[in-house]
């Protein structure tokens, strides 16, 4: 994946996640944390068991203008 949040706080803007696998978050995967995002663009981002762009367990995820396809 692009980015694992453990036990943490993140703040991500202003970016495209492309092409990123894995086995839970293809992108983002989000684990007792908090993350914010905004201006993101997630494009073709896969997961083999759950969240193809962003996975949560336990967590906070704040999304703001973000597109995603693929």
């Amino acid at each position: 994946g692009g980015v694992r949040n453990t036990s943490s706080a993140a703040r991500f803007s202003n970016l495209i996640f492309t092409k990123n696998n894995a086995n839970h978050g293809g992108a983002i995967a989000n684990i007792q944390s908090t993350i914010q995002l905004s201006n993101v663009v997630f494009a073709n981002n896969t997961a083999v068991a759950k969240g193809g762009a962003v996975y949560d367990s336990s967590s906070t995820t704040g999304i703001t203008n973000a597109t995603f396809y693929g």
